[in-house]
């Protein structure tokens, strides 16, 4: 079944290596789309990566991944905010916190009403939120 899906960080990450499980799920996709939250992300991890091994392996593979969904970045705005709240506060009040880029990740899923590609089971906390493990 052909959806248009967000991705996660991890997802996002195992895309950029061009691990063939995940390459070829999205290859079936009708889109995919990549939150900016996940590029910082992938950069802190690289960075700090190039810091301890003097090299840049990963800012160049994340370059090049950057390159190729330059034209599929989602990025957040005022309504994004108001539903990183809502969902924060939900999962505040239920006592579920997550990790706070994985909020703006989720929220990001819900405004344009995408499937969210991960493979971390924290998301299945968030209500109203389409969820396919990749």
């Amino acid at each position: 079944m052909s959806s248009d899906y967000l991705l996660d960080t991890g997802v996002a990450n195992l895309l950029a290596l061009l691990v063939a499980s995940v390459a070829a799920r999205a290859s079936s996709a009708h889109a995919i789309y990549l939150p900016v939250i996940a590029i910082g992300e992938l950069y802190y991890g690289a960075y700090l990566y190039a810091h301890r091994n003097q090299s840049t392996k990963y800012l160049d593979i994340y370059d090049a991944f950057l390159l190729r969904m330059r034209r599929s970045l989602v990025r957040p705005n005022a309504e994004t905010g108001q539903i990183y709240g809502a969902i924060r506060a939900e999962l505040t009040a239920k006592s579920q916190p997550i990790q706070h880029n994985d909020i703006w990740i989720a929220a990001l899923a819900r405004q344009f009403g995408l499937t969210l590609a991960t493979r971390d089971h924290d998301f299945e906390r968030v209500s109203g939120l389409s969820v396919e493990f990749w």
